[in-house]
Parts: C-alpha cells; structure tokens; sequence
C-alpha cells in the first residue's frame, strides 16, 4: 500500500481545510474531538508531523523528551493565536479510501483504542464484545473489552453487538465522525455509543 501517497494526500486536504477555515469569522469545531475547534486540532497535528519528522530526521532510537519546551518545535510566537475563538458548523466527513481505512480500522484497535484508554483511565471492560463487519470487502474484526485489555478475538466468537458498513464508514466511526446513520447494527444498540465510554476520545 502506498502509505506515503495517501499521507501526502490527506495532508495536503487538512492543509486546504485549514486554509478556507482561517477565513472564517470562528474556528470551526471539531465534532471527532469533544471541545476542540480546528486550531487545536492543526495545533496537533502539526506538532504530531514536526515530532515525526524529527525522528526520522535524527534517526532518533526513542522518542525526544517532550516536556514544556516547544522549541524544537520552530514555531511563530503566535502559534497559538492565529485562529479566531468560537464554533462554526464542519463539514461532513469524504469518504476514505477503501484499502486504506479497512488498515486504518485493525491499526485502531491493534494501536489506538489502547493509548486512548490508557491515557483517558477509562473503565474497565466488562467482557463487551463488538463485531464490526465490513460490508464491502472480507474483513470482520471481533473486539472484546476484557479488564484493561483490548483483546482481538475470532469473529466467530458470540458478540454483543454487531455494527457493519463500509470499510470507510467503520473506520470514521471509529474516529468519532457523524456516520452512525449508515451502519446497520444488531444486538445491544446501547452499545453503538457505549464504545466511546471503553474508548474515549482524547
């Protein structure tokens, strides 16, 4: 998979994103992330893409002491000013790529549910087990909460609740965006928004 070209794809989208917002008369928000508007989140994110860059850049073996200092960072004096305060409506999520969210959808729960419960101290599962079926290609991946744990179970274990879609549609709901409406779900529907209490958003 050309993980470089849809990088610099989505990048240059956020960059354009970006760019009509700074026009606005407020941010907008930023409905994946709770309280945040699209400062915080280019905020983020850029300092995500100049940590990176500085790994790779220094070969570095282990990530660089973050702390308080931000000025490995380079940025302006006014890095955190450049984008008016308040709320403006956002736009509805594009569709990802197919090949690309189906990775994106196992990496979240092999990498990102994880982290995020780790560093939210959500509560413990109680055995919740989620199939999430991929209506447009192969895939289904069987989660299970058990304790602290995120657990990747067979997809013929008993579930609680099964939510299918598209490969897109799964991976955007995972991250919070507003698709619910285009999945089908079985089982314990109270579960649908019980996941963003087992993995809440950061």
């Amino acid at each position: 998979m050309d993980y470089a070209g849809h990088f610099q794809q989505e990048a240059a989208a956020f960059e354009a994103a970006a760019r009509q917002a700074a026009g606005a008369e407020a941010a907008p928000a930023v409905p994946s992330c709770p309280g945040w508007v699209l400062t915080d989140l280019v905020l983020h994110l850029g300092i995500v893409h100049r940590l990176v860059a500085r790994i790779i850049g220094e070969r570095m073996q282990q990530p660089p002491a973050m702390g308080g200092d931000r000025s490995w960072l380079s940025l302006a004096e006014e890095w955190g000013g450049w984008l008016p305060p308040g709320r403006a409506p956002e736009g509805t999520a594009r569709p990802l790529d197919a090949a690309l969210a189906a990775d994106a959808v196992g990496q979240t729960f092999e990498v990102m549910a994880p982290m995020r419960r780790a560093v939210a101290k959500a509560p413990r599962g109680q055995g919740e087990r989620f199939l999430f079926r991929r209506t447009d290609g192969p895939q289904t991946w069987a989660v299970r909460f058990d304790g602290e744990s995120v657990r990747l179970d067979a997809p013929g274990e008993p579930h609680d609740i099964q939510i299918s879609g598209t490969a897109s549609d799964l991976a955007l709901f995972l991250w919070q965006r507003k698709v619910a409406d285009r999945l089908e779900v079985q089982g314990d529907t109270s579960l649908l928004s019980g996941y963003f209490v087992l993995v809440p958003p950061l």
